[in-house]
């Protein structure tokens, strides 16, 4: 099962590994941004 939790990305770490730092209520973490869609991957697979 997957959580959905809104954060606030502060840095990309790797964007070729896709991480990335995420503040979540003042506390910053890092986490896999695979899923996260933009304009220039808007149907991005997640599974």
């Amino acid at each position: 099962m997957c959580l959905g939790i809104p954060g606030q990305i502060t840095k990309i770490i790797s964007a070729r590994e896709r991480r990335a730092e995420v503040a979540i209520n003042g506390v910053r973490r890092e986490v896999n941004i695979t899923c996260i869609a933009d304009a220039e991957h808007p149907g991005v697979l997640c599974r």
